[in-house]
């Protein structure tokens, strides 16, 4: 009988495939934030974190909670404290998650000069009033 996959906790950060365990069910390297308590009360802070990690409070099956768990990926190494002689490791006050895996929106080219397709009105005018002469008259 094929043994289970343990997973633990999972990043909830949209795309983000990182858990407790790995593989072969052992703990992995990954390590887990609980999302600061400051912004489980603040409602700007909420959509904010909500809005960074892709996700919608209460849609989709996520809620913003003090359960849901980021991992340490999405934060630059910077933003954590490991403390000596434990595997623990705690988020410095007032960081958010900054390191995500999407491609980052690239700044639109301008765009190409084109001939109108048909004349515009004042163009249109200037034609018309133009002289014709036999000259530059064309047959059809």
């Amino acid at each position: 009988m094929a043994q289970s996959r343990r997973r633990g906790q999972m990043c909830c950060v949209y795309g983000c495939v990182n858990c407790r365990y790995d593989k072969e069910n052992a703990l992995s390297d990954n390590h887990f934030f609980n999302i600061p308590k400051h912004v489980l009360e603040k409602r700007k802070q909420k959509q904010r974190w909500c809005a960074l990690i892709k996700s919608q409070d209460g849609l989709d099956g996520f809620n913003m909670t003090p359960r849901p768990v980021i991992c340490h990926e999405h934060f630059l190494e910077s933003d954590f404290k490991k403390a000596l002689g434990s595997k623990r490791w705690t988020l410095e006050p007032g960081v958010e998650p900054s390191v995500f895996n999407w491609s980052k929106v690239s700044e639109r080219k301008p765009p190409k000069n084109r001939l109108p397709l048909s004349p515009s009105k004042d163009q249109a005018n200037l034609m018309v009033d133009a002289p014709v002469s036999p000259d530059n008259h064309q047959s059809l």
